[in-house]
Parts: structure tokens; sequence; C-alpha cells
């Protein structure tokens, strides 16, 4: 986790919000140390982006894995996966 968030802090540091940022690209759960959220077996994922202080003191777009289970009616937010866009919310 304290790598994760030390290549975040790197990356932010690098774009400074309101430049260019990589968009994650990879499925949950496909990275090579397993730190994205995943959803459990039987449940639906389904990706959304939240406003959030995510860019400095600025807020700016970040992407939150749900997970939903149709059968049961269940639906939570498996947190975010790493994509940040720094400007304007949507």
């Amino acid at each position: 986790m304290k790598k994760l968030i030390a290549l975040a802090a790197v990356g932010f540091a690098l774009t400074a919000c309101g430049g260019p940022v990589v968009e994650d690209t990879q499925e949950p759960g496909q990275t090579e140390q397993g730190l994205n959220p995943t959803c459990p077996a039987g449940y639906t994922s389904t990706r959304i982006w939240e406003c959030e202080k995510v860019c400095g003191a600025n807020y700016g777009n970040i992407q939150h894995l749900y997970c939903d289970n149709a059968s049961t009616g269940d639906s939570y937010d498996a947190g975010p996966i790493g994509a940040v866009r720094c400007g304007a919310c949507y």
C-alpha cells in the first residue's frame, strides 16, 4: 500500500493538476501486486467517476469500482481503482 501511495504521489507531482494524466487501463485485479479492488463471484463490477479532493487542494475525478449483485440487490463501493483526472468534476 505504501508503494502505491508513493507512486501516486510521484504521478501527481510529475503531471500537476490540469496536466496530462495517464488513464489506468488495467482491469481490476490484474495488477502485478493485486492492489486494485475486485468484486466477488456473483457480483457485476461497474466503474463510476466520483468527484473528490484528489488533486492536492483541488477537486478532481477518481474512478471507483462498484459491485452489484442483481439476485440479492446488494451493492457496495469496493473502493478507488487508481484512475484520476484533475480538473472540473463531471
